[in-house]
């Protein structure tokens, strides 16, 4: 799920190629980050919501990401940030979105080098599946979103699940080594087993 900005122009592009993958464009950040988290609590898998603007569309986000929390539900919101080569006062729409997500994630991460961006994306998809589950969040600075890094993957830790044009979220899997270009794309090859209820809740009716 995901609304088009202009911070993250590249990931979009990248989305428009790439067939396999179905994106779901939503009318605001708000409504689409309460549909992730409806379609992570009825799949058991992640649930995904992009926000393609920073500041204005990071702040969206908010209550969703909130609820989710609350719920443990196992979210990945993505959001669009202002370039790190400029002060956050003088950019456009700028905002400390760091701290804005930090007390309402499990964690939250601003990508300050494109050379650990899949390593940041992986960790964050692992982490809001693990117990208690929940959301976590990865701001994206869009001069960090415009670079381009070649990787020496081990397929043996990590099996590509699909390809942005230049980000890559990867996952364990293969037994192959491949150079890639980065890119931001994920798609969810098991539901986890694993349901944690909520406190003084009925397990049968857990939140995932």
């Amino acid at each position: 799920f995901g609304l088009i900005g202009s911070a993250t122009m590249e990931m979009f592009d990248a989305l428009y190629h790439e067939k396999s993958i179905k994106f779901i464009g939503v009318r605001d950040e708000r409504t689409g980050t309460h549909m992730a988290d409806g379609y992570a609590r009825a799949s058991n898998k992640h649930g995904v919501i992009i926000a393609g603007q920073n500041g204005p569309g990071a702040t969206n986000l908010i209550t969703g990401v909130a609820q989710e929390k609350a719920a443990f539900s196992p979210v990945v919101a993505i959001a669009g940030s202002y370039s790190t080569k400029d002060k956050m006062e003088d950019a456009f729409q700028g905002l400390d979105q760091q701290s804005l997500f930090a007390p309402i994630t499990k964690k939250t991460w601003t990508v300050k080098n494109s050379k650990i961006v899949p390593k940041v994306i992986g960790d964050a998809f692992d982490l809001s599946m693990k117990p208690r589950r929940g959301p976590v969040c990865i701001n994206l600075p869009r001069n960090i979103l415009a670079e381009k890094n070649a990787y020496n993957i081990n397929l043996n830790n990590v099996e590509i699940l699909a390809y942005f044009r230049y980000y890559l979220i990867i996952r364990t899997m293969n037994k192959q080594k491949e150079r890639w270009v980065s890119g931001l794309n994920h798609r969810f090859a098991k539901p986890a087993k694993e349901v944690i209820p909520s406190e003084g809740s009925n397990p049968s009716l857990s939140a995932i």
